[in-house]
Parts: C-alpha cells; structure tokens; sequence
C-alpha cells in the first residue's frame, strides 16, 4: 500500500509527491540489507523486499562531472545473489549514456521474473566513480546512485548509497529532502538537494558510509 508522506524538516511545506512504484523498484538483492530484512521469515521478506533501501534523488549529479562511460561496462553479465539470478545487458544509448536491461528471477514468489530497463550515466566525484540510474518508465524517473568497482575487465560491482545514512543527514538538514515514512528501520527517503549539492555531500563525506548497499559481484557473459 502506498505509504503517507512525512516530509522532514528540510522539505518545503506542503510538497506533495508520487507514492511508491513496486513494480519498478529496485532488485530485491540491493534492498535485503535493509532493517535486519535476512532474520525475517520467507513469506514476510518477499514483501518487505518491496521497500526501497536506497534512497532516489529527484536531481541527477552535476552535467561538468560527467565523464564518457567505462567501455569494459558493455556487454552481458550474470550474478547470483541470494538465490535471485541476474542477468543484465548493457548496450551504448549514446556517447555518454547506456542503457541497462537488468532480468531478476527469483527462486519462488508470485512474480519470479521482473525485467527492469534504466539509462546510466557515469560521473567522476572526487576519486570515486559514480553511476546514476533512472528508470525508463514511469516517468518522470528518480535517480539512483552507486559506486561502480571494476575487477579487471570481466568482474564488477556496485555499491549503492546507505538509506540510513541519507536519512539521518537528511533528518539533521545537512542534506535537502524529503522522509517518506516515519519507521526509521525501513527509511524511504526522496533527495531534493540540487546537483552541486548533492556533488558536494558525495565529496564532504567518507565513501564507506554513504555507499553501503552492495548489490554483485557479476561475472562478464559475452
């Protein structure tokens, strides 16, 4: 059920925004981490897994720090995380966007299979590399971000930004946004800070608490 909007003291007032979009929510092996989600039984987890865990961003990162993506990223990879198989195919939408099919089968569930498109693009904060995702649809998007970690050319990672951490920043105005639930142990946070801002957060804080989540590792198929 779509949850009511709390907004939190670095929201405008009033501000309204869409509910949750399960059907289009992230995969569920980036949000098992979430709120001690493992220790549930089966049947619970399934649904909480429809929680994000990872906060969106209503701006993407600032268009001066996007960098051409890393061309090892192209092709079809495979992971298995959790029991969930993942098979993600990544083609060029254009010189300095890709665009990611991402298939999640399940082992059990009313829904086993979910294929997911979004487009990427790569950014060079500090020394970190970030990826940003959107969806292709609904529109309009949130963006999601994550670290992007390479080993060697055939084996990659990500590491997506820590909800608890967001919020916590969010919650003591450090960071613009907007709490989306008021349980803590399951925060849904919106970022409405702007590109530079959100730039200058990345940058101001240490990479181990911000990017958290990590969703992989995923071996090179073709």
């Amino acid at each position: 059920q779509p949850r009511e909007a709390v907004p939190c003291v670095a929201s405008p007032a009033g501000e309204q925004f869409p509910p949750m979009t399960n059907s289009l929510s992230l995969p569920a092996c980036i949000r098992r981490v979430c709120g001690d989600v493992a220790r549930i039984a089966l049947a619970a987890l399934l649904c909480v897994l429809m929680a994000a865990c990872t906060p969106e961003s209503r701006n993407r990162l600032p268009d001066k720090d996007r960098i051409t993506p890393d061309s090892r990223l192209i092709g079809q990879w495979h992971g298995v995380i959790d029991g969930a198989d993942y098979l993600i195919d990544i083609t060029q939408a254009d010189p300095l966007t890709v665009y990611v099919a991402l298939t999640e089968t399940l082992p059990v569930g009313d829904k086993p299979v979910t294929k997911i498109g979004y487009a990427a693009n790569m950014y060079a904060i500090g020394s970190r590399t970030i990826i940003a995702f959107h969806e292709i649809e609904p529109k309009p998007a949130y963006w999601r971000f994550a670290v992007l970690l390479f080993s060697g050319d055939d084996r990659a990672s990500l590491v997506f930004m820590d909800e608890k951490f967001v919020r916590n920043e969010v919650f003591r105005s450090a960071l613009a946004g907007i709490i989306r639930t008021d349980d803590p142990t399951f925060p849904d946070v919106l970022l409405t800070a702007s590109s530079d801002d959100l730039a200058t957060f990345i940058r101001g804080n240490d990479e181990a608490k911000v990017f958290d989540i990590p969703f992989g590792p995923f071996e090179r198929r073709l």
